[in-house]
């Protein structure tokens, strides 16, 4: 599905794909992915959502059958001509598919309950308590990333939407970039949710307020 994402000065076409995978097909590894965010993130250890205090994936899990799977991408050819360099076109593209991924997956878990899990690190307080050695201050809101669980993104893509995740690397843009969410649910929310999340989607691309 084709949607339009309207700033002050862009319109950037962004293409949703949507899908329900069991739990116990999701690929995991913390132990990989704690180290890679110890090894190139400079919110580790820094944030209540962040490795190495972020639960593991299978632990969320528990008492779950099933994870919606929300995958939004833009191509980033859509922004030359602004004289952006390379890191802002990643930026702001990604930036425009958070917010509106962010959006859609707090109506959709609303409607159904369970743990939404996020993309990127928790931004709901700046600076995050754990560096003032205090509790969270919204234990309730605060988002972890599927990356932070120890999820395999991009083998999550690549099974459930036959995509490959692009990154940033060398100063140069990959040709898009993508933001990818998750709903951990139960069977019984599966076909009310299917029923909504066409709803909102339908309305998006009806609507220029997105």
């Amino acid at each position: 599905m084709f949607l339009i994402i309207k700033t002050p000065k862009h319109e950037l076409k962004a293409k949703c794909e949507y899908g329900f995978i069991k739990c116990s097909e999701v690929k995991v590894n913390k132990v990989l992915f704690d180290k890679m965010c110890k090894e190139g993130c400079r919110n580790y250890g820094k944030k209540y959502c962040c490795p190495p205090i972020a639960p593991s994936f299978k632990r969320l899990a528990k008492g779950y059958d099933a994870m919606l799977v929300v995958h939004m991408y833009a191509n980033l050819d859509q922004l030359e001509g602004y004289g952006y360099k390379d890191y802002l076109k990643v930026m702001l593209a990604n930036s425009c598919l958070k917010s509106r991924c962010e959006k859609v997956m707090r109506m959709l878990k609303d409607k159904a309950g369970g743990i939404l899990l996020g993309s990127g690190a928790c931004k709901k307080c700046r600076p995050c308590n754990l560096t003032k050695g205090l509790p969270c201050k919204h234990p309730d809101l605060k988002r972890y990333s599927l990356e932070a669980t120890g999820v395999d993104c991009n083998y999550l893509t690549k099974k459930m939407f036959n995509k490959e995740l692009l990154w940033y690397k060398n100063g140069k843009a990959p040709g898009r970039t993508a933001v990818v969410y998750g709903l951990l649910i139960n069977d019984k929310e599966m076909k009310s949710l299917k029923k909504e999340i066409k709803l909102i989607f339908n309305k998006w691309a009806r609507s220029s307020a997105w």
